[in-house]
């Protein structure tokens, strides 16, 4: 569950990098963050590959990492988000 101060935002994994990172792009825009996986992601080892989509909170005071907190099981589901919170 995100706090208020947390925004939400669909990503794309661009690239796997080393210790646990990632380089993700937002889906609209060219814009490329690093993002790490969350704690409940790692217990219940959920691994996120190239080209998977995911939701990654970004904190209002550091837009250049994000946390992983869910990976869309298809493609489909991820773009159904992102059209059902526009309207």
């Amino acid at each position: 569950m995100a706090s208020n101060s947390d925004l939400e935002f669909i990503w794309e994994v661009m690239d796997v990098l080393p210790a646990g990172k990632y380089l993700i792009r937002l889906i609209d825009m060219e814009i490329t963050i690093h993002g790490k996986m969350s704690g409940k992601m790692k217990v219940n080892r959920i691994t996120v590959m190239q080209w998977d989509y995911v939701k990654v909170e970004l904190s209002e005071y550091d837009m250049s990492q994000g946390r992983i907190v869910y990976r869309f099981k298809d493609p489909q589901q991820a773009i159904a988000s992102t059209v059902s919170s526009e309207e």
